[in-house]
């Protein structure tokens, strides 16, 4: 079980590998104390915790920066941690106006900020950006709300697996292995 653009960069190498099932439609979040944050551009001129360098969430919000006109460090400031969790507590300790979050971090967050008499808003749905980035069918806007869980063929989420591979290599299809796969890559 992996995520799916590190499956893709390993069949694309030759590994053995293939795709049976995705088991999700996404669950990251940015997350903020702040009710003016609700779309990517709203990011400019804050500071954001990112998890997780060079991995899918910090892959995802690159291109979704870009695609929203944007620049780190030029547009906001970024502060890399090395899990949601350390990004959501340093949102509560108030040393970020921001964090890039998965879930359970992010509800996690809204229920420590509550005790703490503080308001944590689920400021922008990382799924309904990429879905908006990507021109996505509108599934992923009728999907389960938060975690999205979900068991799905690979044949059948096949398109979305493609939109979504497509929108985290941008430019750069090293980061996937250099290609979408070929048919070999999904089971079913």
């Amino acid at each position: 079980m992996v995520p799916v653009q590190a499956a893709a960069n390993l069949y694309n190498r030759g590994f053995p590998i293939r795709v049976a099932k995705t088991m999700k439609d996404g669950l990251l979040y940015v997350i903020s104390a702040s009710a003016y944050i609700s779309e990517v551009a709203d990011l400019k001129g804050t500071h954001l915790a990112v998890p997780l360098r060079g991995d899918t969430p910090e892959i995802i919000l690159s291109q979704l920066l870009r695609a929203a006109g944007l620049e780190a460090e030029k547009d906001l400031k970024i502060t890399y941690t090395g899990t949601p969790i350390e990004a959501m507590q340093m949102l509560l300790a108030g040393r970020v106006d921001a964090a890039l979050t998965a879930e359970p971090a992010s509800k996690v967050a809204q229920l420590k900020g509550k005790m703490a008499g503080k308001t944590i808003y689920r400021a922008i749905d990382i799924q309904t950006a990429c879905s908006d980035m990507t021109g996505a069918a509108p599934m992923l806007a009728a999907s389960v709300p938060h975690c999205n869980l979900v068991a799905r063929n690979a044949a059948e989420a096949r398109e979305d697996v493609e939109r979504m591979l497509s929108a985290m290599a941008g430019e750069d299809l090293k980061k996937i292995g250099g290609k979408l796969p070929d048919d070999g890559f999904y089971l079913g």
